[in-house]
């Protein structure tokens, strides 16, 4: 009963001298900063809803404005990242997320087109480093980011659509622009037909031979990789596209080059004919010299002492630390390695004369007839239309790979914000306290300036 009679007694001594402080402080002979407590104390209702009521003001702007912000953090998910490289090995730029072609993919995916321009969105994208990752050298020291926030304020322009959605769509399409110009592209996959106009038929076939080679060999590494793995675009494996490559070069190229060779078809016989003259000409003085290469190393290996090569022994250390003897090259080991290496080359180079010379001897004994030439074009388009067709299951099926493999070279997460982030209370309480200063000096040289207008009236 005492304890709230003292309260009830301080509350009203700090009434009564508010009121006298503000009439005529030089009565209550206070200090300045007492006369202020005073001063405020009878405003302090006022003061503390205004307070009050600011800081509400701004937790529903910030709200608002949370509401139409998305954050989203990206990460390079490939080892060239770490470089500041694409997965191309050129140099990665993150602001190329705001470029005209990103942003109008985006606007094209979300049926904007002439509602809004990739500059307007522009203006309300920003992006930043999320880490970073030292790299250190000798000159100097520096830093590559591997994650990056993309913060997106929606645009006026685009009513009908979520922050989200767009800043989504703009995810997408900075993803798709990033596969097509900078993913690792797979040039044995790419069918590309070089001008055939002044090649023989004989020659397309050996073209096409060495396109479809090419395919077959990277499918092959592809199938050791995961030999399982099925596209959902494409509905098809790499064992089952490189069969397609397969069955191409084995029936339809081989058929057309048998029938070249079988008709006699050339665009220019003699001119033809001649050239492999020639070529076989160069081919045999390869040979000759591949032949007296071996020889050389053939003699000198048998002239070679036996009874060095059990003598030449040396102490090494296996993968568990155990020391043991270790038979060292010596001469003879490379004279014999060179000698097969020459023979080898021999042996290829021969191959290639008696194709040619089978070439010409089936050129010359034959006599193609007119429709010989349309048959051959029509199969060379056949060819080259299933090539086409085979090329791009399988680019679509290994880009589709890359994608499940890496996990995407690229992977977008929206940052989901807390109450206290989307009211920005920390923002919030900052500018509240400012606030409350501001107001409590306002009311201070409002009660001061009130008090020398009462004394100049007396």
């Amino acid at each position: 009963m005492n304890i709230k009679k003292s309260v009830l007694n301080k509350k009203e001594y700090m009434e009564n001298t508010a009121v006298v402080a503000e009439k005529d402080p030089a009565k209550l002979g206070l200090s300045s900063t007492k006369t202020i407590v005073f001063l405020l104390w009878k405003k302090k209702f006022k003061i503390i809803f205004s307070t009050i009521a600011f800081m509400l003001i701004l937790c529903v702007f910030f709200a608002y404005q949370s509401g139409n912000t998305v954050n989203t953090t990206m990460s390079l998910n490939y080892e060239e990242g770490s470089k500041g490289l694409n997965p191309n090995s050129t140099r990665f730029n993150m602001y190329e997320l705001k470029s005209n072609a990103v942003l109008e993919r985006a606007i094209q995916y979300l049926g904007l087109t002439g509602d809004i321009t990739p500059e307007q969105l522009s203006e309300h994208i920003s992006v930043g480093n999320a880490n970073s990752k030292a790299i250190n050298t000798e000159e100097s020291n520096y830093f590559i980011s591997t994650s990056f926030n993309v913060s997106y304020t929606k645009n006026k322009e685009a009513k009908k659509y979520s922050a989200k959605d767009i800043m989504t769509m703009i995810c997408k399409a900075y993803n798709d622009v990033f596969h097509e110009n900078y993913a690792d592209k797979k040039t044995a996959l790419t069918y590309n037909m070089a001008d055939i106009t002044d090649m023989e038929y004989v020659e397309i076939g050996d073209e096409l031979t060495i396109l479809a080679n090419q395919m077959d060999e990277y499918l092959s590494g592809r199938v050791s990789e995961n030999g399982t793995y099925k596209s959902v675009e494409t509905g098809q494996t790499f064992q089952t596209v490189k069969r397609m490559v397969q069955n191409l070069l084995e029936y339809d190229i081989s058929k057309y080059k048998s029938f070249v060779l079988e008709t006699g078809l050339a665009k220019e016989k003699e001119q033809f004919i001649q050239t492999l003259y020639y070529k076989n000409s160069v081919l045999d003085m390869q040979y000759q010299k591949s032949m007296a290469d071996y020889s050389v190393r053939q003699d000198g290996i048998s002239k070679y002492d036996e009874a060095m090569i059990g003598t030449v022994m040396i102490p090494a250390v296996n993968e568990k630390n155990e020391y043991y003897m270790s038979r060292t090259n010596i001469g003879i080991d490379y004279l014999a390695k060179d000698a097969e290496f020459h023979l080898s080359a021999a042996k290829d180079t021969l191959k290639e004369i008696e194709i040619n010379t089978d070439i010409i001897n089936k050129l010359s004994e034959r006599t193609p007839a007119v429709g010989d030439y349309e048959k051959a074009e029509e199969m060379l388009k056949n060819i080259n239309n299933e090539f086409k067709n085979i090329s791009e299951i399988a680019l679509a099926t290994d880009r589709e790979y890359i994608k499940y493999k890496t996990k995407d070279y690229l992977t977008f997460k929206n940052v989901e914000l807390s109450l206290v982030q989307k009211l920005s209370l920390k923002k919030v309480i900052a500018l509240g306290a400012v606030f409350f200063v501001l107001i409590c000096a306002l009311f201070y040289f409002m009660s001061k300036r009130k008090l020398r207008n009462r004394r100049a009236h007396v």
